[in-house]
This record gives C-alpha cells, structure tokens and sequence, in this order.
C-alpha cells in the first residue's frame, strides 16, 4: 500500500531473456499494446465490457487469442478489487466505470 494515499498500484509487465524468437517478440508486444488498448477505455462513462472488448480485438487481429480463464481486476484500497476484467467481451456491456471521489488527495 502506498503510505502517503493509501491506495495500492499494480503492473504486470513481460521482458524477454536472453534471445527470444520473433514470434515471442511479437507475443509480447502485443500483448503490451492490447494492456493500452484497454486503457482507452477506462476512464468514466465507459462500461468494463469495453474494455474486454478493445483487448480482446486487439489480440485477435493480431493473430493471437486470450486465455479466458484469467482476467484482470480493479485496484485500489486492496489489491485485487472488483471488478474483473475479462481480456475479451462485448462492448456496452458490464458496469458503467464513474469518478469516484476520495478525501485522499
């Protein structure tokens, strides 16, 4: 947890040791871009199936498919928050992402 604010961060990022093949080179980069893809939209006003939506495209046609069975989540206070966030979905769907506001600031 972050002392000063009090909420807690989070990255899970793919480095390749050592030589990797161009297809893992590939492999990581999209799947790099798809995490930004996602981002987009995850800001208010969106749905979390917009999201899903945006990653799992991006993965698609790119040649490359997700994994269902993992997911990513919210973060805040603790570390894994609701809600899941599927890498694949329809877009408009799910709950709609709001401003929250906190006295943390």
């Amino acid at each position: 947890m972050h002392l000063k604010t009090g909420y807690n961060g989070d990255a899970a990022r793919t480095h390749i040791v050592g030589k990797g093949s161009k297809e893992a080179e590939r492999l990581v980069k999209v799947t790099r871009d798809a995490f930004f893809e996602g981002i987009k939209f995850a800001k208010p006003g969106f749905r979390i199936g917009d999201i899903s939506h945006a990653i799992g495209e991006f993965v698609e046609k790119n040649g490359f498919g997700v994994v269902k069975e993992f997911q990513g989540h919210g973060i805040g206070r603790e570390m894994h928050e609701d809600p899941g966030i599927p890498n694949y979905g329809k877009a408009g769907r799910g709950p709609r992402i709001e401003k929250r506001y906190d006295s943390c600031n």
